[in-house]
């Protein structure tokens, strides 16, 4: 088990309305595309660009991501993880940050 942590700035769209609670769609949002994973499955940091956009209002989104054994401190970077095929990445609404 590896515990998935993902940090994501939003840069907002003028010309959209970005909603009220918009910060927790996105999350949410991230939340149900990780825990789509499955054991072996890398963490492919473009793909989370999809769930980010299904929520109006946004032009760019930086993804962050780091997973650890245990829940600690992360050192976030912008890279692909890999995910060896005897894990999975654990997601959890707590460890989702939009900025």
């Amino acid at each position: 088990t590896q515990y998935a942590y993902l940090r994501v700035t939003l840069t907002k769209y003028a010309e959209e309305e970005y909603p009220a609670g918009g910060d927790a769609q996105v999350a949410a949002n991230l939340l149900a595309f990780g825990n789509t994973l499955d054991i072996g499955d890398d963490i492919l940091v473009q793909r989370f660009l999809t769930p980010i956009f299904e929520v109006s209002g946004i032009s760019s989104a930086v993804i962050e991501v780091d997973v650890l054994l245990s829940p600690g401190a992360p050192s976030y970077g912008t890279a692909d993880i890999a995910i060896a095929n005897d894990e999975i990445a654990i997601f959890d609404s707590g460890r989702i940050t939009i900025i």
